[in-house]
Order: structure tokens, then sequence, then C-alpha cells
């Protein structure tokens, strides 16, 4: 049985461009606005096998349907009398009672009128193991030239056996747009009546029972066994659909809806944790532009963003605080209190009081209201090179630049590492470590502050 969808027809459109003026099927891949496909219902329709029906045309209207559908089976026909088919995928069932194969037929250069593409054709197919029997539940024709997103792949099956899950975009990617939200289209097998729904579009529990994706302005929970389980509309509801993350455990997501849907700039991003036990939500964090486009929760305590520039940044459950991670989602391992680990790559530490010091997002001092040790770099001077007084802390070589004003009343100091630690790689830059405080409490916090600073070294 031959069942070609809307998207399939798109890589023969493209193949006979020059021929035909695209008919139907809009909006087969999400451009800017970041939606999945429509969730299903429980209610499904059987498929049947598509057989082209001759339609009356006249001289003034040409019948393009009836001719699309003419070369479509002609292509097909004439690919799978020429190649050797090739089983790319073999899914088997849990219970060892179905199989699902993908079968592919490889390029072949085929001649349309006017026109000579390259083509390739795919098939599912549904065995049934205890008895033998076949059938060809779906396929798709490909432009081997084409653009876009295709090619079956087998995903997963549903615990109890009765359904296969599967996408039809397993190589490329999808043709313009940008959103921010772009998930491959899934797609339920039932083995018992070989019926085909589209569920939508989403990441995979831990567990691997159960989907969670976008439809519309709500989020959709999809057990593998028992279809939808529960939706809940997103907590911003004029936001973007944006990432969604499951927490290690499966028993919590993390979505992201954004103003804009396009990098670099997603505009302000909304960060929100639903607990799927209540199905209750709680809004983490609202940031501001530029926001973030993904999101990624694979330790229980820390989740990671990434901006429109590829770059990363960590959310810290337990202490609310962001941290800016850089071009490696790698985030280093807690430490106890006392010591301070500075973000750059490789990872930097400082060792430091507790009794005189605080962590909060920088080291903040005690006993001096406004002394306060930060990270600044590495930064690049532009212009006029500023004065550096070169100073020795400890085994620890730094050129210092001070600020006078940088805020009013207020006083900073740069201190620039020398490239004075062994084994540290220097190629993002020279970390530069920033002093701040009032100017009535400077003379105590650069005396309080320098000390921590000859304590610098590598992990």
């Amino acid at each position: 049985m031959m069942i070609l969808k809307c998207p399939h027809k798109i890589s023969l459109t493209i193949l006979l461009i020059t021929l035909f003026t695209s008919q139907g099927c809009v909006g087969i891949f999400p451009t800017a606005t970041p939606t999945t496909m429509p969730i299903a219902s429980e209610t499904v329709s059987t498929l049947t096998t598509k057989t082209p029906i001759p339609k009356p045309t006249n001289t003034n209207t040409p019948d393009y349907v009836a001719t699309d559908d003419f070369i479509e089976t002609a292509s097909i026909n004439t690919i799978m009398s020429t190649v050797q088919p090739e089983v790319l995928e073999t899914h088997s069932s849990p219970d060892g009672k179905w199989q699902v194969d993908v079968i592919r037929y490889d390029c072949i250069n085929y001649a349309y009128p006017d026109y000579t593409g390259i083509i390739a054709y795919e098939q599912l197919k549904i065995v049934n193991l205890s008895n033998g029997a076949e059938k060809i539940v779906e396929d798709q024709l490909l432009n081997c030239d084409g653009v876009g997103a295709f090619g079956f792949d087998g995903l997963y099956w549903s615990s109890g056996n009765r359904y296969f899950y599967f996408s039809d975009w397993r190589e490329g990617s999808p043709d313009g747009g940008c959103g921010n939200y772009l998930s491959l289209p899934i797609y339920r097998l039932d083995t018992l009546t070989q019926e085909i729904i589209m569920i939508g579009g989403g990441p995979i529990s831990p567990d691997q029972t159960k989907l969670a994706m976008w439809q519309e302005n709500e989020i959709v929970i999809w057990d593998l066994d028992k279809g939808e389980v529960g939706r809940v509309r997103g907590l911003s509801p004029d936001a973007l659909a944006g990432g969604i993350g499951w927490s290690p455990d499966g028993q919590s997501l993390v979505y992201l809806q954004t103003t804009f849907d396009c990098a670099p700039d997603y505009g302000t991003t909304y960060v929100t944790r639903l607990d799927l036990t209540e199905m209750s939500q709680t809004l983490l964090l609202k940031f501001q532009p530029p926001g973030f486009g993904g999101v990624s929760w694979e330790v229980p305590d820390r989740i990671t963003l990434m901006d429109g520039n590829g770059k990363f940044w960590a959310y810290d459950l337990s202490t609310k605080e962001t941290l800016f991670l850089g071009a490696s989602a790698l985030t280093p391992t807690p430490v106890p209190t006392g010591i301070f680990p500075l973000m750059f790559y490789p990872h930097l530490i400082l060792e430091y009081d507790a009794s005189e010091w605080t962590m909060v997002n920088d080291l903040q001092s005690r006993n001096l209201k406004t002394c306060a040790i930060g990270e600044q770099g590495p930064t690049d001077f532009n212009g006029t090179p500023p004065v550096l007084v070169p100073v020795q802390l400890g085994n620890i070589s730094y050129s210092i630049i001070f600020w006078e004003g940088a805020q009013a009343g207020d006083r900073s100091a740069w201190y620039i590492e020398g490239q004075s630690l062994t084994g540290y790689d220097y190629s993002p830059g020279l970390p530069i470590l920033v002093v701040q405080a009032s100017l009535s409490e400077w003379e105590d916090c650069k005396i309080l502050a320098e000390k921590v600073l000859a304590t610098l070294h590598a992990p």
C-alpha cells in the first residue's frame, strides 16, 4: 500500500519546478512561527491505498494533479525496476512479534519532460513475525539533489508493543524558516490496524515512555502507550513557543517562551518549570534580550541554556543564579565554602576566607559594604593602550589598570593575570579580575582582595 503524504509531494514538486506551479501543501516545514505539527487525537482515520484517478481536463486548464500523480507513479516504477533495495533499519518490537524495516532504493537519474532529476525512493514496511505477513505502510519519493529534511527513521516502540513511532526527517534540515522551536515530526504506527497518525514533535522522557511537545500555546504530554495524558497552557500566553527539556528524573519539564523566534535576538525569554505530578508551573527566570533559544536539564540542580550566538549559560535551581559558561556547556563541579571557581576556560580557582568573604555572584566582603571581586575578561583593548602597573602577588604576576569614577563615588581596578600559571591554556585570552569598592573603603578593600588574588591557581 502506498501512502503519499503532502511532504512527499514537495520532493517531486522540486523536481518538476520547470513544469508545474506548486499546488497546495503550504507550511510543510516550520517558518517564522515556532510551532510543531498538530497533535492528533486518539480518533484516527483508516489509511487507504492511493490510486491515481483520472480527472476531466480541457484545453484551457491542464490537470496538474493528474499529471503529477502519473509522473510520480512512473518515477517509482522506474526506480524499483532499476535499483536493488537496501534495508537501512530494522526495528523489532520488545515482545518479538513485530518488525519494522526502512527500505531504500538509492538515487538514480530520471528524465522528466524537459527536465532530468536524481531521485530515490523509500518504504516503511511492517512484518508480522508470527506468520510472516508483510505490508508497506508508508513511502517517500525523494529528490537527491533537493533541500529540506527527508528519509524514514525509526524512533521508539511502546512498551505494550502495539505502537511504533517514526519520523520522516532522518537526514537534512527544514528548508526555510528559523524558528527557535524546531522539532522533527513524529508519527505513530498502530501495528494492529496499520493506521498512521502524526502526533507532533518533541523530546522523549529519560525513561523513554513519554514525549513533551507544543501544540500552539500548550504543552502536551504524550504517553507512548496511552496517547495524550495531559496538557497545560504556556505560562506566558503572548510569547512564542521555545525549547523543552526533561528533568533527569522525568518528573518535571523546563521550557522556553520568547518574544522573537530567530537567532541571534530572541528578545525577552521566559524560563518556566512544569511539575508533571501536579501540572503546576513556576517562572524561574525572565531574561532580557537577546535571550535564549535552547534549553536542557541534565543535572538535577542546574539548567543549561543556549543563546542566539551559540554560547551557553547555566541557571542554578538552588541559588537562583545565572552563570555565563561561554563556548562549552560543561559546568564546574560544585565546590565547598571557601573556594571560588572562576568562569574561564579551563576553570581557575581562588581560595578565600569564608569568615571575611561571601560568594554571591561574585566575592563580596562581609565587613566592607562595597568591596567585591569579580571576573571581567578576557578583554581586548581598543584605541590608546591603558597604563599598566605590574604587581607580584605570591607567585602570581598581574598588570593592574586603575579606573577612577567607573561609577559615581567608586574606584575599581582590573588585575590582568600575566601568564604565570603553568598548565593553563591562554588561547582564549588573559584572565582579568576586577576589584571594586567605594572611595572610602578602597584601600582596605585592595589589601583584602589582593590576599585572595594571590591564591589564584588552575585546578
